[in-house]
């Protein structure tokens, strides 16, 4: 199952395997975070297999296990799972059935890039990412949408945000730079992630509605069939990626 992150943690990546680690409150100062390099040796105590032990974002994503099946066939890193393709995944875990299971982990990694990506492009600016996101505008798509000048004026107007046009036309470039490196980005649009947080809501109350969704945005599959546990897919998709994979 997907791992939740510890309070009062931060992210930082190893210089020697470029994956990330969540280091909790005991684990970092000024010392252990300065100009030297960051490697995951200095966590042995805690995580004995170093560079050997899954992304930590992966693992928040699918949990520990999945995490380090996926690196069998090099999916290392929660990024590698939102570009992963998702037939190429369902065939490997087994079949059509599992297609609800591979898209749900596949979309709630995209789901947690974009956040970044946004963040990214806006040059870490907090408080307009949120006056945008009031807007409506919560991926770099929307952002392209339209002139930097009409940005500017609605942040202004609706949010008493004072951004300028030259302000909003790099970040607009940045957001550029960001759909030419991530593709699959360009498919994600305002409408699209709040249906992706409408989904998780409706999963949280117990609803069907989520899959009903899921299963709109869907291109032409096969039919999938209820899988009656998440733990039972899990097992059974392990099986199957050892299986491919050793062939």
């Amino acid at each position: 199952m997907a791992i939740e992150p510890p309070l009062n943690s931060i992210m930082v990546y190893c210089d020697k395997c470029g994956k990330t680690r969540r280091l909790l409150a005991h684990e970092y100062n000024s010392d252990t975070l300065g100009d030297e390099q960051w490697t995951c040796s200095l966590l042995l105590s805690r995580m004995p297999d170093g560079c050997k032990e899954p992304d930590d974002e992966l693992k928040e994503i699918v949990g520990r296990r999945l995490a380090a099946i996926f690196q069998l066939v090099n999916i290392v890193s929660r990024p590698a799972l939102a570009a992963a393709d998702i037939p190429t995944l369902v065939r490997l875990a087994g079949g059509a059935e599992f297609y609800t299971f591979v898209y749900e982990k596949v979309v709630n990694a995209q789901h947690a890039e974009i956040d970044d990506a946004m963040l990214s492009a806006l040059d870490g600016d907090e408080n307009t990412r949120a006056a945008l996101a009031r807007l409506h505008v919560l991926s770099p798509v929307d952002l392209l949408e339209q002139p930097s000048a009409t940005w500017s004026t609605l942040l202004h107007d609706w949010h008493g945000v004072h951004i300028s046009s030259e302000t909003l036309d790099q970040w607009q470039t940045n957001c550029k730079a960001l759909l030419k490196k991530f593709s699959w980005m360009r498919l994600w649009s305002g409408s699209v992630v709040s249906d992706q947080q409408q989904d998780e809501q409706d999963e949280q109350e117990g609803t069907a509605m989520g899959n009903v969704k899921k299963m709109k945005k869907v291109e032409k599959v096969e039919k999938v069939e209820t899988v009656e546990t998440v733990e039972t897919v899990e097992t059974v998709v392990e099986k199957k990626v050892v299986e491919k994979s050793t062939k």
